[in-house]
């Protein structure tokens, strides 16, 4: 999903747990920052919450910085992660 021009926000995604710790989120995650490069996008950014630890360590992996952190509408702390492309 566009954010703005050159900016790609990655919002869905995830892998069903009977297929989990085989790469798959890994695989299709470099295949969207490769699409994201080549159609033009300069910066990827996502959310996520400190509960769901393998998808921010996923993200910091991949190379996503931590940028900033916010309190939901349901008092949940979610934290802002974007990675330069």
């Amino acid at each position: 999903m566009a954010m703005k021009e050159k900016h790609f926000y990655s919002w869905i995604g995830g892998v069903h747990p009977t297929y989990r710790k085989q790469g798959i989120s890994s695989k299709l995650m470099r295949m969207q920052h490769k699409w994201c490069k080549e159609n033009g996008y300069k910066t990827i950014q996502t959310k996520t919450k400190n509960k769901w630890r393998n998808m921010l360590m996923l993200n910091i992996k991949h190379e996503f910085n931590i940028i900033g952190t916010y309190t939901d509408e349901k008092g949940e702390t979610k934290i802002i992660l974007e990675k330069t492309l």
